[in-house]
């Protein structure tokens, strides 16, 4: 098939193809998802600066760690959400238990009222994820 190239237009208003996505941005939790799955629970949370700029923390909660890949998943999900609520101020005593349930609760009171300076990071298949978490004040103080 094809397209008709003289009947398009040859201008679109402020049309750019966009930069990657890197460093530090303040953004504010917009909204996550947790799905139980076959041995782990899926954990999307949506960040976005307000102007177009967005980055998603995707994790795995595994509830029965069997290998070491698990464990270490488990690891990393628990170190960035442990950098997520140091950034909303909480003591170390104040951080949700690190189960699902207690995460689950700990995001719903968070949800588009949380603003956290998110380090941005393009994957290999082209998203922006949000891979650290830092005290917006922090970032205004470099």
């Amino acid at each position: 098939m094809g397209a008709e190239v003289d009947n398009l237009p040859d201008w679109v208003e402020g049309g750019e193809y966009p930069g990657e996505v890197s460093g530090w941005h303040p953004m504010t939790l917009k909204k996550f998802d947790m799905q139980p799955k076959e041995k782990r629970v899926w954990l999307r949370a949506e960040f976005n600066d307000g102007s177009g700029i967005r980055a998603d923390l995707s994790q795995n909660i595994f509830t029965k760690p069997e290998t070491d890949g698990e464990k270490k998943a488990n690891q990393i999900t628990f170190g960035r959400l442990k950098e997520l609520w140091k950034a909303a101020g909480l003591t170390e005593a104040e951080y949700p238990a690190p189960n699902p349930r207690a995460i689950a609760a700990a995001l719903n009171a968070y949800e588009t009222n949380l603003t956290v300076d998110v380090m941005c990071k393009q994957n290999d298949r082209g998203y922006t994820e949000a891979v650290r978490f830092r005290k917006v004040k922090e970032a205004a103080s470099e």
